[in-house]
């Protein structure tokens, strides 16, 4: 009897982690639709104990040429994503908001893309495209919670920051910008909510729309001469900035949208306050 027992405890046991395996197979989503230049990636999901996803080079022998809008985006698991040699095109909202991903690689032969330290750029390493959240000394304690932030150095070869390239990465303590860069995007580092105060470089031309809204741990900011036009909401919810320091001596030759600062909610009222701005600081009088 007991033998008998034993053998229909252990044929359950084979059914539930068959039916495991079934489930988690059925959890894999990998959609591709046809473009003018061959296959893209129009959405892929996948489950929690999947780590690791690689964007197929090719479907029925037509090259996959594309990551489409959200394609990869949301992945809470994946630590790594693959790109292959034939990926010609990454929209921006391709891989956003992947909190625990530590590297981007991409085939050595893709001559559109590459990857540093698990950073994704263009081939000239002129513009960085996405950087991985769980990356550069991000680590984290029992609960999940962040024990320490990533510290990161754009190489100075880079002079565009893409649109939605930090975006939502909560795990970047700390940046040091290209010596050489013009351009942050649109949204670059919205809700990098654990990113500390930094130093603009005297290259930057643009700071794109929501580029640091709702950078809740920023308190200072040096605007240096060079930089001719901020978009709407660049700041917007970044609350803890006292005060905006520009080098420059007035508006003269600048773009400066009438939303791009923060805007704080006074106590006592319902008016709106926005934070003051002082004209004519050099760099060595930023505090």
């Amino acid at each position: 009897m007991l033998k008998k027992c034993a053998a229909l405890v252990m044929a359950v046991f084979l059914l539930l982690g068959l039916a495991s395996c079934s489930y988690e197979q059925q959890e894999i989503t990998e959609k591709y639709v046809h473009t003018e230049n061959g296959y893209a990636l129009k959405r892929f999901e996948g489950p929690s104990t999947m780590a690791s996803f690689t964007v197929k080079d090719t479907v029925d022998g037509i090259p996959v040429t594309e990551l489409l809008q959200f394609s990869i985006a949301n992945a809470e698991y994946l630590e790594e994503i693959h790109i292959g040699k034939n990926i010609s095109r990454i929209d921006s909202w391709a891989l956003a908001n992947c909190p625990k991903l530590k590297a981007i690689y991409v085939d050595e032969e893709n001559p559109y893309f590459c990857s540093v330290d698990g950073v994704l750029f263009t081939k000239d390493m002129k513009t960085l495209l996405v950087y991985p959240n769980s990356s550069h000394g991000v680590t984290y304690d029992w609960t999940g919670a962040y024990a320490t932030f990533g510290q990161y150095t754009v190489p100075d070869s880079v002079e565009m920051i893409n649109d939605r390239a930090f975006y939502k990465c909560t795990g970047i303590g700390e940046i040091t910008f290209s010596a050489n860069l013009r351009e942050i995007g649109v949204r670059a580092f919205t809700r990098c909510e654990n990113l500390t105060d930094f130093e603009l470089p005297s290259t930057l031309v643009r700071i794109g729309e929501d580029a640091f809204s709702f950078c809740a741990k920023l308190t200072k900011m040096y605007i240096p001469a060079s930089v001719e036009t901020i978009e709407d909401y660049a700041f917007f919810g970044a609350n803890a900035i006292k005060k905006f320091q520009m080098e420059r001596v007035d508006e003269s030759g600048m773009s400066l949208s009438s939303t791009w600062l923060p805007v704080k909610q006074k106590e006592s009222s319902l008016m709106n306050e926005k934070t003051p701005v002082e004209w004519g600081v050099g760099r060595d009088q930023h505090a």
